[in-house]
């Protein structure tokens, strides 16, 4: 634990650093931690959601030409002004995430994923619920495996933004649709898709949520053959308009969502614990609003969309 506002270098000058602690190292109180060239092993965490390395108020983590592996959740932003930084990096966990917020409480902060990969083995590689800010150059995130089906998403955005320019997006499924009511809960109990942008619980509703995509690619692909997979959910949103809260996707045309994007609905909400507060309204998908359909009831059912280039079309079955 670094606790008193000190900068720490540590270059491994090609070695391998292993850790048999089994809970989180907390960088506090304005500290910066920078660990470069090297391995990094913490495969010894006590659960899969425990933080290896927490980046708390105003301090700072920096990966810089790591190739780290763990079985707890990699790196963990938690409080105003923290800072995350994966450079020249690989991430790979059989935890729960590679990269995640604390939405126990409101706060705001910065993540940069550069030129790097960040893998989970069967759950989701980066989840956000608070107001951050993410921005994703020239890097890769998968969720899943060859063999491995994954149980979440790659992207989870509850709240905040995801800025990502020339990198790719790939989703690990069994071939289903996973067609049905859609599971709202804490954590990653969300709809499966490779990225979900939004939420439909009261338990998250610190800041719009909005991904932008430049040049990038989202796909689903079978884990058992590689395959793309065109007809799965590639991108799932959901917009709390009337909580001033919104929902919003943009992407370019050099962007290729190989899956649809779904509007949801709020005949999707069925979990007792988190549903019925929020019903989706209105997403924006390229500057253009999109709305679910609307029952006598005043439930909404979601919409499935297509993209080609910018041009969305609706599927209908």
């Amino acid at each position: 634990t670094l606790d008193k506002g000190e900068f720490v270098l540590i270059d491994l000058n090609g070695y391998t650093l292993t850790s048999t602690y089994t809970d989180s190292n907390g960088i506090t109180n304005g500290s910066e931690l920078t660990l470069s060239n090297g391995t990094l092993s913490f495969n010894s965490m006590g659960a899969v959601n425990t933080g290896v390395l927490v980046a708390e108020t105003n301090s700072k983590i920096t990966l810089n030409n790591i190739e780290a592996t763990t079985t707890g959740s990699m790196l963990y932003p938690s409080g105003d002004a923290a800072e995350v930084n994966v450079i020249d990096s690989t991430i790979y966990t059989t935890g729960a995430y590679c990269i995640a917020t604390n939405a126990s409480t409101s706060y705001t902060c910065t993540i940069l994923i550069d030129n790097s990969t960040l893998q989970v083995k069967g759950t989701t590689a980066l989840c956000i619920n608070v107001d951050v800010t993410v921005d994703i150059n020239d890097s890769t995130i998968i969720a899943g495996e060859l063999g491995v089906d994954t149980g979440s998403q790659t992207i989870l955005l509850r709240a905040g933004t995801v800025n990502m320019t020339n990198s790719t997006v790939l989703y690990y499924r069994n071939g289903t649709n996973d067609a049905g009511a859609i599971y709202w809960g804490n954590g990653n109990d969300a709809p499966r898709a490779a990225i979900v942008i939004g939420d439909a619980t009261d338990s998250y509703t610190s800041a719009d949520a909005e991904v932008n995509m430049t040049n990038c690619t989202v796909s689903v692909v079978d884990y058992t053959s590689g395959k793309v997979l065109s007809g799965l959910r590639a991108i799932y949103m959901y917009g709390k308009d009337e909580d001033g809260y919104r929902s919003s996707l943009t992407f370019d045309s050099s962007t290729t969502i190989n899956g649809q994007i779904i509007v949801g609905g709020s005949t999707d909400v069925t979990n007792a614990s988190y549903s019925a507060k929020y019903v989706c309204k209105v997403v924006t998908i390229n500057g253009t609003s999109y709305a679910p359909t609307t029952n006598e009831d005043e439930t909404t059912t979601g919409k499935k969309y297509t993209a080609s280039g910018t041009t969305l079309t609706e599927v209908t079955e």
